[in-house]
């Protein structure tokens, strides 16, 4: 069985070719680190950019996130291939070798069992990626009312959070597997808030390193559109 330090699962849905470029200019395959790739589009020019950078590429129908993500790590798995960390990456995320390793860092505190970083907008402002577990009054104005799940905090190194966008989120993958995933009944959104519950509920915590600075360049598309709210 090969074993990589970290199996990086990457969840796609029409994509720009722009945008996976970004993401790809400082990670890559290598010795230490595995990236896998399911294209809910199943995009054939995704397909060979993917290709052409040595990376593991599933096409598929779509799926939605959650599914997503549990299929890249079934089939890795069913490849005959193993890590100590798995790391959900949104392809609107800008991160490096540097900060990944930071990531891993938190996860030798055996009482965390999900870690972020701190997530920021492209020009440089701190996003609303912390966020209390919201009720369904709480989701309903955050749409119509343009209310935040975000609570107030002061940004010192580690944070405990109830819940974290799951734009960048670090696991041990034993954990991610003792949990059996993502839920799949959710389709797309809350599937990230159920994550961090099931977490919390097991007694374990989230937290976000807020001296781990990545950018997000956060689409809010749940925000614009009725239908996918």
């Amino acid at each position: 069985m090969k074993k990589y330090s970290v199996f990086i699962s990457i969840v796609l849905y029409k994509n720009s070719l722009s945008e996976l470029k970004k993401l790809f200019l400082n990670i890559h395959s290598n010795r230490s680190t595995y990236i896998s790739v399911v294209d809910n589009s199943s995009n054939p020019l995704i397909k060979d950019f993917i290709d052409s950078k040595n990376i593991n590429y599933i096409a598929s129908e779509n799926i939605g996130f959650g599914a997503g993500h549990n299929k890249n790590y079934k089939n890795f798995i069913a490849s005959g291939l193993s890590a100590k960390f798995i790391l959900i990456l949104n392809p609107d995320i800008l991160i490096n070798q540097e900060e990944i390793n930071l990531l891993k860092k938190n996860l030798l505190n055996k009482k965390v069992k999900i870690v972020s970083p701190l997530l920021h907008n492209i020009d440089g402002s701190i996003q609303d990626s912390i966020r209390i577990l919201p009720t369904i009054i709480d989701i309903f104005k955050r749409v119509l009312l343009n209310n935040s799940f975000t609570t107030n905090y002061t940004f010192t190194k580690i944070i405990k959070a109830p819940f974290v966008h799951g734009a960048c989120i670090m696991m041990l993958i034993k954990d991610f597997q003792s949990i059996n995933g993502f839920d799949e009944r959710f389709f797309l959104y809350c599937e990230d808030m159920d994550l961090c519950r099931t977490i919390y509920e097991n007694n374990y915590s989230v937290v976000v390193d807020s001296k781990i600075k990545v950018t997000h360049t956060h689409k809010k598309a749940s925000r614009k559109s009725f239908k996918l709210f």
